[in-house]
Protein backbone atom coordinates (compact mmCIF):
# COMPACT_ATOMS: atom_id res chain seq x y z
CA UNK A 1 0.00 0.00 0.00
CA UNK A 2 1.21 3.13 -0.95
CA UNK A 3 2.10 5.47 2.29
CA UNK A 4 1.35 9.22 1.80
CA UNK A 5 4.73 10.95 3.54
CA UNK A 6 5.40 14.60 3.68
CA UNK A 7 8.47 14.91 1.24
CA UNK A 8 11.33 17.52 2.48
CA UNK A 9 13.17 19.70 0.16
CA UNK A 10 15.66 17.80 -2.66
CA UNK A 11 18.27 20.58 -1.99
CA UNK A 12 20.81 18.72 -0.57
CA UNK A 13 20.11 15.20 -1.62
CA UNK A 14 16.58 13.61 -1.67
CA UNK A 15 14.17 13.32 0.96
CA UNK A 16 15.12 10.34 3.68
CA UNK A 17 12.42 8.26 2.22
CA UNK A 18 13.51 8.02 -1.35
CA UNK A 19 15.93 5.26 -2.03
CA UNK A 20 18.55 5.56 -4.48
CA UNK A 21 17.55 4.54 -7.73
CA UNK A 22 19.40 3.14 -10.74
CA UNK A 23 20.98 6.72 -11.56
CA UNK A 24 21.63 9.09 -8.66
CA UNK A 25 19.17 11.18 -10.36
CA UNK A 26 16.37 8.78 -10.07
CA UNK A 27 14.81 7.99 -6.87
CA UNK A 28 12.34 5.01 -5.55
CA UNK A 29 9.63 5.49 -3.37
CA UNK A 30 7.60 2.25 -3.54
CA UNK A 31 7.35 0.11 -6.13
CA UNK A 32 6.11 1.60 -9.29
CA UNK A 33 6.28 5.55 -8.16
CA UNK A 34 9.61 7.00 -8.67
CA UNK A 35 11.25 10.67 -8.67
CA UNK A 36 13.86 12.38 -11.05
CA UNK A 37 15.80 14.71 -9.93
CA UNK A 38 18.40 16.94 -11.52
CA UNK A 39 21.58 18.80 -10.39
CA UNK A 40 21.91 21.96 -11.26
CA UNK A 41 24.77 21.75 -14.12
CA UNK A 42 24.30 18.85 -16.48
CA UNK A 43 26.78 16.86 -17.89
CA UNK A 44 26.22 14.83 -21.27
CA UNK A 45 27.55 11.50 -20.34
CA UNK A 46 25.60 12.14 -16.95
CA UNK A 47 22.56 12.98 -19.26
CA UNK A 48 23.18 9.89 -21.66
CA UNK A 49 22.99 7.26 -18.71
CA UNK A 50 20.09 8.64 -17.22
CA UNK A 51 18.16 8.17 -20.11
CA UNK A 52 19.29 4.95 -20.67
CA UNK A 53 18.36 4.18 -16.94
CA UNK A 54 15.17 5.26 -17.27
CA UNK A 55 13.92 3.54 -20.60
CA UNK A 56 15.65 -0.03 -19.18
CA UNK A 57 13.63 0.82 -16.01
CA UNK A 58 10.63 1.79 -17.39
CA UNK A 59 10.64 0.07 -20.46
CA UNK A 60 10.71 -3.22 -18.65
CA UNK A 61 8.03 -2.57 -16.80
CA UNK A 62 4.47 -3.42 -17.71
CA UNK A 63 2.30 -2.10 -15.28
CA UNK A 64 1.25 1.25 -13.81
CA UNK A 65 4.01 3.47 -12.58
CA UNK A 66 4.18 7.72 -11.78
CA UNK A 67 6.42 9.95 -11.63
CA UNK A 68 7.57 12.47 -9.39
CA UNK A 69 10.19 14.71 -12.05
CA UNK A 70 11.83 17.75 -10.04
CA UNK A 71 12.10 20.27 -13.26
CA UNK A 72 14.42 23.19 -12.24
CA UNK A 73 17.88 21.05 -12.79
CA UNK A 74 16.78 21.42 -16.29
CA UNK A 75 16.39 24.91 -17.19
CA UNK A 76 20.25 24.73 -17.33
CA UNK A 77 20.42 22.37 -20.09
CA UNK A 78 21.96 23.15 -23.76
CA UNK A 79 20.06 22.51 -27.09
CA UNK A 80 21.52 19.52 -27.62
CA UNK A 81 20.47 18.18 -24.46
CA UNK A 82 17.38 19.43 -24.68
CA UNK A 83 16.66 18.00 -27.80
CA UNK A 84 18.17 14.14 -26.52
CA UNK A 85 15.78 14.52 -23.44
CA UNK A 86 12.85 15.22 -26.33
CA UNK A 87 14.47 12.51 -28.29
CA UNK A 88 13.89 10.61 -24.69
CA UNK A 89 10.41 11.31 -24.31
CA UNK A 90 9.04 10.42 -27.77
CA UNK A 91 10.46 7.07 -27.64
CA UNK A 92 8.90 6.23 -24.31
CA UNK A 93 5.57 7.57 -25.13
CA UNK A 94 3.76 4.90 -26.35
CA UNK A 95 5.13 2.79 -23.21
CA UNK A 96 3.65 6.28 -20.86
CA UNK A 97 0.34 6.43 -22.57
CA UNK A 98 -0.48 2.65 -21.59
CA UNK A 99 1.57 2.38 -18.40
CA UNK A 100 2.01 5.90 -16.91
CA UNK A 101 -0.57 6.93 -14.25
CA UNK A 102 0.62 10.08 -13.88
CA UNK A 103 3.77 13.29 -12.90
CA UNK A 104 3.45 15.64 -10.49
CA UNK A 105 6.21 17.82 -12.22
CA UNK A 106 7.82 20.38 -9.85
CA UNK A 107 8.67 23.45 -10.64
CA UNK A 108 10.02 25.65 -7.75
CA UNK A 109 10.05 29.04 -9.88
CA UNK A 110 7.34 31.03 -11.48
CA UNK A 111 10.13 31.41 -14.75
CA UNK A 112 10.15 27.28 -14.29
CA UNK A 113 6.50 26.91 -14.29
CA UNK A 114 6.01 29.18 -17.40
CA UNK A 115 8.46 27.20 -19.14
CA UNK A 116 7.15 24.13 -18.38
CA UNK A 117 3.51 24.63 -19.25
CA UNK A 118 4.79 26.09 -22.66
CA UNK A 119 6.57 23.25 -23.66
CA UNK A 120 3.93 20.57 -22.65
CA UNK A 121 1.52 23.01 -24.39
CA UNK A 122 3.70 22.34 -27.40
CA UNK A 123 4.57 18.97 -26.68
CA UNK A 124 1.57 17.51 -24.37
CA UNK A 125 2.77 14.50 -22.45
CA UNK A 126 0.69 11.30 -23.17
CA UNK A 127 -0.42 10.86 -19.18
CA UNK A 128 -2.10 13.06 -16.76
CA UNK A 129 0.31 15.54 -15.29
CA UNK A 130 0.27 18.61 -12.78
CA UNK A 131 2.85 21.29 -12.54
CA UNK A 132 3.03 22.22 -8.74
CA UNK A 133 5.39 24.06 -6.65
CA UNK A 134 6.83 21.79 -4.18
CA UNK A 135 7.90 17.76 -4.29
CA UNK A 136 5.18 17.00 -1.61
CA UNK A 137 2.69 18.51 -3.57
CA UNK A 138 3.98 16.54 -6.35
CA UNK A 139 3.78 13.32 -4.70
CA UNK A 140 0.94 13.80 -3.05
CA UNK A 141 -0.09 14.12 -6.62
CA UNK A 142 1.65 10.96 -8.12
CA UNK A 143 0.76 8.80 -5.43
CA UNK A 144 -3.36 9.72 -5.85
CA UNK A 145 -2.72 9.17 -10.07
CA UNK A 146 -0.63 5.96 -9.15
CA UNK A 147 -3.95 4.72 -6.93
CA UNK A 148 -6.66 5.91 -9.26
CA UNK A 149 -4.66 3.14 -11.92
CA UNK A 150 -4.04 0.35 -9.50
Amino acid sequence: MLQRSIAQSTEGGRPPHWKRGPHPWISILEDGLYAQTYPTTVHDEELLTFVAAVEHMIGSRFEPYAWIIAVDGLLHTNAAQRKHIADHVTRMQAHDARYCAGGGIVAATAFARGLVTAVFWLSPLPYPYRILGSIAEAESYAIDQLRLRR
